[in-house]
């Protein structure tokens, strides 16, 4: 599929991009602050999940389409960033975290869970990588280009996983 020096130079983009702190960054480790390590690793696991729609929308369309309507991606933008304001709001709600009586459900669990799906399909920084970055590896001649996609979304959902977990541990 691709050679050796594409592979390499993708996946260090790929461990680079899941290095810098960003949204899902910043929900891990307040989930593994507030929920101990089971939260930060259901959260860590929701926004690797999270990076299949990313795929997805690159192997069937969907990104190209918000290329094409600047003002779709402006909107998915502004969800993302309405979203952690929204995730702020209810942890300031709810008050300060008890370090001491840490509640770790399985409720919570899953939601940490679904809240870093969503997270991650409403984070710019990841849908601009898949947009922007990830076609410049598939190549037509090489094959089935959504076969392609799926796999360097895979490089990239393992990278960004066992990158999260360490986040998780870290917190």
């Amino acid at each position: 599929m691709l050679e050796f020096g594409e592979l390499l130079t993708f996946l260090v983009a790929t461990v680079i991009l899941n290095l810098t702190p960003g949204s899902d960054v910043l929900f891990v480790a307040t989930q593994s602050i507030g929920g101990g390590l089971k939260g930060g690793i259901s959260a860590a696991f929701g926004v690797s999940f999270g990076i299949i729609f990313h795929i997805c929308a690159v192997a069937f369309g969907l990104a190209e389409l918000l290329t094409y309507y600047p003002m779709a991606f402006h909107a998915v933008k502004l969800a993302g960033a309405a979203y952690l304001f929204f995730l702020a709001y209810q942890s300031l709600k709810n008050g300060t975290i008890d370090f001491e009586n840490v509640q770790s459900s399985n409720l919570k669990v899953q939601a940490n869970f679904l809240r870093g799906v969503l997270t991650n399909i409403l984070n710019p920084k990841v849908a601009l990588f898949f947009l922007a970055f990830l076609p410049q590896f598939i190549h037509a001649e090489r094959g089935s280009l959504i076969q392609q996609t799926f796999f360097l979304g895979a490089i990239f959902i393992v990278s960004g996983t066992l990158i999260n977990l360490s986040y998780a541990v870290l917190f």
